[in-house]
């Protein structure tokens, strides 16, 4: 089996939907659509899953790997969970008083910097 990809057959990433980086104290989370790794921000990244998973492990990072089913449930629990940031934070932003202008900047200052998809 040679040319490109001939050693490809590693069992882990078969089954792998996203994984999460622990760098001791920093997580950077990522997500495989399609063979093509992002960030969790959107952000496409340039290396395969497998490389930045032994890059990762190389360093004596903690690795986390998601299946899909997994990946799935955590997307699930992240929306009930911004479901309710998002309902106090809307009720904090009516109480906040003041200027339209300031809320408005204060508002989008505080709010994640997540893309959304």
């Amino acid at each position: 089996m040679g040319g490109r990809g001939g050693a490809g057959g590693v069992n882990e990433s078969r089954n792998l939907a996203a994984f999460d980086v622990d760098m001791g104290g920093t997580k950077s989370n990522f997500v495989v659509r399609k063979g093509v790794v992002y960030k969790e921000n959107g952000d496409r990244v340039q290396l395969s899953a497998q490389k930045i998973i032994q890059n990762a492990k190389n360093l004596g990072y903690d690795i986390k790997t998601y299946s899909q089913k997994e990946y799935d449930e955590k997307q699930k629990a992240y929306k009930v969970d911004r479901a309710a940031t998002n309902t106090f934070l809307n009720m904090m932003d009516a109480q906040m008083g003041g200027e339209r202008g300031m809320q408005r900047k204060t508002t989008v200052s505080r709010r994640g910097s997540r893309k959304r998809r």
